[in-house]
């Protein structure tokens, strides 16, 4: 499916059955098939490390203490949602204005 992509599912780990359960039940968040489809043309959902690779390190070192933790949270949760008007991606544009490099790899990570 265009503008799709499948991955394996963090809950049952791409087995579709819940281990450890007595009947080893079909896993609600992949209906038992394993992998989850994801929508990156609307959901905007990327991994925390393609976060992590888009930060330039001079830019990142050059934020005051909060702000850097403010990333680090970002960076923490795995999976982020950046689609307009996301709490993660307004904290991103905040702290790396237009003219930064970390801003313009984030965009190209988007394909905006």
């Amino acid at each position: 499916m265009e503008g799709f992509f499948y991955d394996l599912c963090l809950r049952c780990g791409g087995t579709g059955n819940i281990p450890g359960t007595p009947a080893e039940d079909p896993c609600a968040a992949c209906g038992g098939d394993g992998e989850v489809v994801k929508s990156r043309l609307k959901s905007k959902v990327v991994f925390s490390y393609q976060i992590s690779d888009a930060l330039d390190a001079t830019e990142y070192g050059a934020l005051a203490a909060g702000n850097q933790a403010a990333v680090n949270i970002i960076l923490s949760m795995g999976f982020v949602g950046l689609a307009e008007g996301t709490n993660s991606r307004v904290t991103l544009w905040a702290l790396f204005d237009s003219e930064s490099t970390t801003r313009a790899n984030l965009i190209t990570l988007l394909g905006e």
